[in-house]
């Protein structure tokens, strides 16, 4: 070179990234790796060269062409891959060959076990594929694909909280402005702002699992949460009345008339039964699990099918019902009936 008065470089040893060609030995060893790693599990390895042609066409697709860079390199030497006459399919992936009628016995099966290899270049849509018991290579247009095992990217739940959430948002914002006169749509704005921040918070609150939940509010786990406080309010339809110390709004306006205390002293009687049965049960219950709304299967077989009992607050079974005094008579008489009806029918009931 130096007697030609060549002009060159030499790269730094073990310097990969500074020459060009070991560079492009690492992308096709990478390229090729990660075709390996996601073959099925049967796939015998020893068959690797098989999967070279259609690698090196992949991988030409990928990376742009030296000597035009706005196109691929496999686009400047062959022309544009042509996707319906030569489909291409995860390489090693294992597939179910069909058998036509003149190729196989009477009572053998319609297919064959095998991997895909690679597209046919000389057939018109056709699989290259390699036979499970003979290791032949076979090339077939009827070829169903068992890609089960591989992982597609799905969405979690607060990705979906986020999507209805975003959805609701556009839908209303997408008509016209609301007016005072239109309480409708400010109705709708809120519960749509409402949403979203709800949508937000869930979704920061599974990226943060690890992060310490709020305390519990006990202030109101007494006993006389269950009544309500029943406010003077105004009869006539469609009207409500605001809390005292709360100015009246303005007609047309849309406003939230029940505030939050009067919305945590209202329970269910199944909230009852839940309260009652976390005060009885030997489970141990934690904050975490009481938030995120989940009861221990020991704990719900305790109270499914129970009647609780409002002088005690115990949860008392069939078997106690008929024991106890004040309803011996009402249970025995519904458990009568209810096994007549099992059978064959009690008369007039």
């Amino acid at each position: 070179m130096e007697d030609a008065n060549m002009t060159y470089q030499l790269a730094k040893p073990h310097m990969h990234r500074a020459n060009v060609a070991e560079r492009a030995i690492q992308t096709a060893k990478n390229h090729f790796k990660s075709i390996l790693a996601g073959v099925d599990d049967s796939f015998p390895l020893n068959e690797w060269d098989i999967l070279l042609p259609q690698t090196e066409m992949t991988l030409n697709m990928l990376r742009p062409s030296n000597v035009s860079p706005n196109v691929s390199a496999y686009m400047y030497a062959n022309d544009m891959h042509d996707y319906n006459a030569h489909p291409l399919a995860p390489l090693g992936c294992a597939v179910q060959i069909y058998q036509r009628p003149e190729n196989r016995g009477t009572w053998s099966v319609n297919s064959i076990d095998g991997w895909y290899v690679g597209t046919s270049t000389e057939h018109y849509r056709n699989y290259t594929i390699l036979c499970k018991t003979t290791r032949a290579l076979r090339r077939s247009d009827t070829v169903w694909f068992k890609h089960k095992y591989l992982t597609n990217p799905s969405l979690t739940a607060a990705d979906h909280i986020v999507n209805a959430a975003k959805n609701l948002t556009d839908a209303i914002s997408s008509n016209k402005p609301a007016t005072p006169a239109n309480t409708a749509q400010t109705a709708l704005a809120k519960l749509a702002d409402i949403f979203t921040k709800a949508a937000i918070a869930y979704s920061n609150r599974e990226a943060n699992q690890n992060a310490p939940l709020p305390g519990v509010d006990r202030r109101n786990n007494t006993a006389n949460d269950a009544t309500t406080v029943q406010n003077n309010v105004d009869t006539s339809p469609g009207v409500e009345a605001s809390p005292p110390g709360v100015p009246e709004p303005s007609p047309g306006v849309a406003t939230r008339t029940h505030s939050a205390t009067n919305r945590t002293q209202t329970r269910s009687i199944t909230g009852e039964a839940i309260l009652s049965a976390i005060k009885i049960s030997a489970v141990p219950l934690v904050a975490r699990r009481l938030a995120s709304r989940k009861f221990p299967m020991q704990m719900l077989c305790e109270i499914a099918g129970a009647v609780l009992y409002a002088k005690t607050g115990e949860l008392m079974e069939y078997r106690h019902l008929l024991k106890h005094p004040e309803y011996c008579e009402v249970w025995s008489k519904a458990g009568g009936k209810e096994i007549g009806r099992l059978a064959q029918g009690l008369p007039g009931v």
